[in-house]
């Protein structure tokens, strides 16, 4: 039985409630029947109850009303998540894997930061000694980290707890599906077949590959997620702009769709069922089917190229590490296993490949792997922070977002990780690319017009444009068929 004890009026319960439980009932019953973060939400008290003249002690009236313009009028801002929780209005502590993480700002009662403001947290492990680390933060020293707010944050605080507790599930960790690795990817590049005579090349037409780029800009569509309702929802939208269009539609948060290979679906993730899980529905919002059901947050999925599979990350073991499974959710089996957070995930076109974003040599690297987790190796290799990768169709480069030249911008390099080349340059923050199917275009998310809007650009860097345009915040783009 929990009861809240607010020094003002009890306002309501949050977080992952019972079914069936009252929220405004200052006292509830919880089943613990798995994790639950519950957070009680105190009322702020009103701020006409600052009545110091009243004790003829002036001195200590004088410094009274430094302290209280707090935030009281809320101003549009930013959302700021912890391990996968958004951080509610007045919030302080929140409960992570192996401890909690204590915020020294607090979220304004719109439970968003003011942008430009700094957050600043510490990590307390429950076990005394458990090494700490942070993924996402701007700075970081030991157990405490800071953000500054000029754009939605995700923020990861890795406890690695030391002793016998780490054992969950370290088991159920089956590596050994090696044999699921869908190889056959690469036959799709009918080019080898020259050995027919010299039949062959007449009935191989080479106004095909001109024909192919054309009609590209009218049919392929962009999605994306935004907050426009105002809580987030898949959108599509055509890359010239035009034919904005709402997929899913429900009180809880949709979020980072991904067009599978042939078009036909959008994996994303929700938090519709309490916490972030996997979904995939056809490709006009209909079927919507949840794939994972861990009662840890499931988040950044990614198709194989064939369809067949689906990789993502999953902090059901302590900290965000790979998993793949099969597109129906069936044989989820762990791919990545050390004490980083693995995150940001893109398939190699051949199928033979996944590269992630990882923070396990102290910044954040873009590391590329076998897709039975073996032969793991930092690619991107540099002192600033490299993350959100993604290959380009014939697998000869990767997009990624650096801060390399200060703020986050997009780059492209080959796929070994040589020759990185900077596609974007302006004084915002440019993140999350996708290209499209036929390599010539890049989509990618970027605040540089004051809130987070979806771009596309040629994949030389050229011709940027803007393609949605609202004061909400659009991002996580997808290219797709």
């Amino acid at each position: 039985m929990l009861t809240a004890q607010c020094s003002t009026a009890f306002g309501s319960w949050e977080g992952s409630l019972p079914q069936g439980t009252s929220r405004t009932s200052s006292t509830i019953t919880v089943l613990m029947d798995r994790d639950r973060l519950i957070v009680a939400v105190c009322l702020q008290p009103e701020p006409t109850s600052t009545p110091a003249p009243t004790p003829t002690l002036t001195p200590t009236a004088t410094p009274r009303p430094t302290a209280t313009p707090t935030p009281v009028p809320a101003v549009a801002g930013f959302k700021l998540f912890v391990n996968g929780l958004q951080v509610l209005g007045g919030q302080i502590v929140v409960r992570v894997p192996g401890g909690t993480v204590t915020l020294h700002q607090l979220a304004q009662s719109n439970g968003t930061y003011v942008p430009g403001s700094t957050v600043t947290m510490e990590a307390q492990p429950d076990i005394a000694g458990s090494a700490i680390s942070w993924l996402g933060a701007n700075s970081q020293d030991g157990a405490t980290a800071t953000v500054v707010m000029r754009q939605e944050r995700f923020v990861v605080a890795n406890i690695a707890v030391s002793g016998a507790t780490p054992v969950p599930s370290a088991t159920a960790i089956p590596t050994p599906t090696p044999t699921l690795v869908p190889t056959p990817g690469p036959t799709a590049t009918p080019q080898p077949p020259g050995e027919p005579t010299h039949t062959t090349p007449t009935a191989t037409p080479t106004p095909t590959p001109t024909v192919t780029p054309t009609p590209a800009p009218s049919t392929t569509k962009v999605v994306f997620y935004s907050d426009r309702d105002p809580n987030r929802e898949i959108y599509s939208i055509g890359v010239d702009g035009n034919n904005l269009t709402r997929i899913t539609n429900n009180s809880a948060d949709d979020e980072d769709p991904r067009w599978s290979g042939d078009g036909s679906k959008i994996g994303f993730q929700s938090i519709r069922d309490g916490n972030w899980e996997i979904y995939s529905m056809n490709s006009d919002g209909s079927n919507q089917t949840r794939l994972t059901t861990d009662s840890a947050s499931d988040i950044h999925m990614v198709w194989s190229p064939d369809d067949s599979q689906i990789a993502f990350s999953s902090e059901r073991n302590g900290n965000w590490e790979v998993y793949k499974m099969n597109a129906d959710g069936s044989n989820q089996t762990r791919l990545t296993n050390d004490s980083s957070n693995d995150l940001w995930l893109s398939w190699s076109p051949d199928g033979t490949k996944i590269a992630f974003a990882t923070n396990r040599d102290g910044n954040e690297e873009i590391y590329t792997m076998n897709t039975d987790g073996s032969a793991q190796s930092n690619i991107s290799n540099h002192s600033a922070e490299d993350t959100s990768p993604s290959w380009s169709p014939d697998g000869s480069k990767i997009t990624f977002a650096s801060t390399r030249d200060g703020n986050w911008q997009i780059y492209v390099m080959n796929s070994d990780g040589s020759n990185a080349v900077r596609l974007t340059n302006n004084s915002g923050e440019d993140i999350w690319t996708s290209w499209s199917p036929d390599g010539t275009q890049i989509a990618f998310q970027s605040n540089r017009d004051g809130n987070w809007e979806v771009y596309v650009m040629n994949s030389d860097g050229s011709n940027q444009s803007r393609l949605t345009n609202n004061s909400g915040i659009d991002a996580n783009p997808d290219l797709g068929p």
